[in-house]
């Protein structure tokens, strides 16, 4: 260990002088603008995007006075924590922008630049050491656990309450050199800013007092370590009492309390805390060891990263007492060390309490951990690798005019991993596709890449990942909506609606779900069912525009049906002999899914003309596909299917009914057969529409089922 006095400073490593620091500044601003460059070439994603912005109707209205109201008196905002002036910051990039992606990523390149910028000063600051602070606020700039914060839009909380973070820092530095209650004050003001745009810096004032250990040496106790450096150190502040240093701490933790009691309240109101009942103490407290151990391993090497990190529920006892045992031993030694290695208590504490609020102990929403959680902690282990590498080096007998050499090159590689990161932020398709390649069984990965690939068009792929992603996970509401969504899209409205329904079982005030399972319910001709779903999604979100449309549109099906029966129920009576007429009535009862009723006016239309292809193909599929047990006739349903494809010369349709009343009969291979030459007709007439459900269908039969209508 290289041991020199404060005295001794080599004339190169002095204090910069202030255009000399602006250029340091301007070099690492720079630095993270053309690391992070890439970012205007995302998009919004489909994760927590629309709730904060692209679907956020109070945020994209600007900065109105019933925004600011909004945002100041909504205790949970839009399905998350009361963070105001994060909404306030979305809203004016609404204001300027519009909705154009570019611009707000670049706005959050530009807070993270700032950010950088500040890190730095507020080391310079503390401990004079000019390029260790600059080589530490470099490492964190450019790490990629950081692309998450940067690259995501949502991550603007992150961004803004670390800059409050690090302004308080820079304040209270000035309040440790001159105490006084103004400037005091203006600490407590800036950690009070910095709570309204994110709760997690909860833990600051426990920073403050890792600062007066060391760099800032406020109490007798921590003068007893010595400068391990060749650099020059700031002259030290007066000496404080222990009392004093705590007593001081009092408005911070007050601080603390309250944001932190308006988060759990606003969290429990959303459902989104996570019961002991279902997580027990016990398991929060052995994941929270192991989490540190797996953000540390990322630190060192970042490989495998991903938006979202599933919960693994439990670990291996070996695994959990090993992690135990490290953290233990590291703040032993962090203790015991504090005179040879000053900076390792304050680089260490500000990592492990830097992630206490989102280490899982409170276990709000279900991921395992986070990248973007290690965006302040991170700050902590940049610095003591900063620190600790120079004075590792230093030992090892490089020449300290070289040390600038291993820290260029470790910039320069995490920049390039960095660079590469954020490529996946392009789209939600690219985003989540990656994740549930370097994850393990990451349901939410693919229920998010199957709700892009559904919007792409992609129904086919759509499905497959949702289905995926409910098979790792059958309890995911978020999932069985998007499955819904995906099958609305092929026409497949029972089963959609079957999803819809289960998300409802599982979390009842998903309005996504109600207006979901009313529009599947509306389609299956089925208003007067619908209309429930529809309001009770109002009653939850009274804003909910889609809800209200359907509902007028489910009120004035159900009016326009009541009297289109009454008309033609009319005009069989008046034409008792028309099979059209029978016909129609029967379409009708269809639509409102009264099959066994709809299946006898088909049959009253066959009475009066048995030649009606349309009657026998509807009377041939009611009576194979029915759910009605009562109604189902496999063998007449084939007679009469095979009497439609002879009259019309196997046209797509009959041998679509055809195909349905094989399958009843449990003759798959046939089903499976005719549905090939159906579809080949249908592609041959140009009907690509029936081609999708027609294969729909056949993928049934490969499964050995016949086909069910509700």
């Amino acid at each position: 260990m290289v041991r020199t006095s404060s005295k001794a400073t080599p004339p190169s490593q002095g204090i910069l002088k202030a255009h000399q620091t602006i250029w340091v500044c301007a070099a690492l601003a720079a630095l993270t603008l053309l690391v992070f460059w890439r970012v205007q070439r995302c998009d919004f994603i489909s994760y927590d995007d629309p709730d904060y912005v692209t679907e956020n109707t109070h945020v994209q209205k600007g900065l109105t006075g019933e925004t600011i109201w909004w945002a100041f008196t909504r205790l949970h905002g839009e399905h998350t924590y009361w963070h105001p002036l994060t909404w306030l910051s979305h809203a004016l990039d609404c204001e300027l922008f519009g909705l154009n992606p570019k611009a707000h990523h670049l706005m959050n390149l530009g807070w993270h630049a700032a950010n950088t910028v500040l890190l730095f000063l507020v080391l310079l600051r503390l401990s004079g050491a000019v390029w260790v602070c600059a080589a530490a606020a470099a490492l964190w700039a450019v790490h990629p656990l950081q692309v998450d914060t940067v690259a995501w839009v949502t991550e603007r909380k992150n961004l803004l309450s670390a800059f409050f973070w690090l302004a308080s820092l820079w304040l209270y530095v000035g309040h440790a050199r001159k105490p006084g209650w103004r400037r005091l004050a203006g600490v407590v003001a800036a950690m009070a800013l910095g709570l309204m745009c994110k709760p997690a810096i909860v833990v600051l004032p426990l920073v403050l007092l890792l600062l007066d250990i060391w760099p800032l040496r406020r109490h007798a106790w921590a003068r007893q370590t010595e400068t391990a450096s060749a650099f020059p150190s700031p002259p030290l502040p007066p000496e404080q009492t222990a009392r004093t240093l705590l007593v001081e701490k009092i408005p911070f933790f007050v601080l603390a309390g309250i944001s932190s009691l308006i988060t759990l309240v606003g969290h429990q109101r959303l459902d989104n805390t996570i019961s002991v009942d279902t997580l027990s103490i016990s398991l929060r407290l052995q994941h929270a060891a192991v989490s540190y151990l797996a953000y540390l391993g990322k630190f060192f090497w970042p490989s495998d990263l991903a938006v979202y990190y599933p919960h693994p529920l439990h670990h291996p006892a070996g695994l959990v007492l090993a992690a135990v045992a490290f953290l233990i031993g590291v703040t032993v030694i962090s203790l015991a060390w504090r005179q040879r290695l000053p900076y390792l208590l304050p680089g260490w504490g500000w990592f492990v309490v830097g992630l206490l609020p989102v280490i899982g102990i409170v276990q709000a929403g279900t991921q395992g951990m986070a990248d973007r959680f290690m965006y302040l902690p991170l700050a902590g282990l940049a610095m003591l690798t900063a620190w600790g590498g120079r004075d590792l080096l230093l030992t090892w007998g490089m020449p300290q005019r070289w040390l600038w050499l291993p820290a260029l090159v470790v910039v320069m590689i995490l920049s390039l991993v960095s660079n590469r990161q954020v490529r996946h932020w392009q789209n939600s398709g690219t985003l989540f596709a990656h994740a549930s390649e370097v994850t393990h069984e990451n349901f939410l990965a693919f229920a998010a890449l199957g709700a892009y690939r559904a919007e792409q068009g992609q129904a086919e792929e759509a499905q497959a990942c949702l289905r995926r992603a409910l098979k790792i996970r059958p309890s995911y509401s978020e999932a069985h909506i998007a499955l819904g969504d995906a099958l609305m899209r092929t026409r497949q409205f029972g089963e959609a609606a079957q999803h819809y329904q289960a998300a409802i079982t599982i979390a009842p005030r998903l309005t996504e779900a109600h207006n979901g399972l009313g529009v599947a319910l509306l389609n299956l001709g089925k208003p007067a069912e619908s209309i429930p779903h529809f309001e009770a999604a109002l009653q939850i979100e009274p804003q909910f525009g889609r809800a209200k449309t359907n509902l007028d549109l489910a009120q004035r099906t159900l009016n326009q049906n009541q009297t289109s029966e009454q008309a033609l129920r009319q005009r069989v009576q008046d034409q008792p002999t028309s099979a059209e007429a029978w016909l129609a009535l029967g379409n009708h009862l269809v639509s409102q899914h009264r099959n066994r009723e709809a299946l006898d006016n088909y049959q009253k239309a066959l009475q009066q003309d048995g030649q009606s292809i349309a009657a026998l193909n509807r009377c041939a599929w009611l009576m194979a596909t029915t759910a009605d047990d009562t109604a189902r006739n496999g063998a007449e349903a084939l007679r009469l299917a095979k009497k439609a494809c002879d009259l019309t010369n196997n046209d797509p349709r009959s041998l679509l009914t055809l195909a349905a009343a094989q399958a009843e009969l449990g003759q798959f291979a046939e089903a499976i057969a005719t549905s090939s030459r159906a579809r080949e007709q249908a592609i041959a007439l140009g009907q690509t529409g029936l081609t999708n459900i027609i294969g729909n269908l056949e993928a049934e039969y490969r499964l050995s089922r016949p086909h069910r209508e509700p």
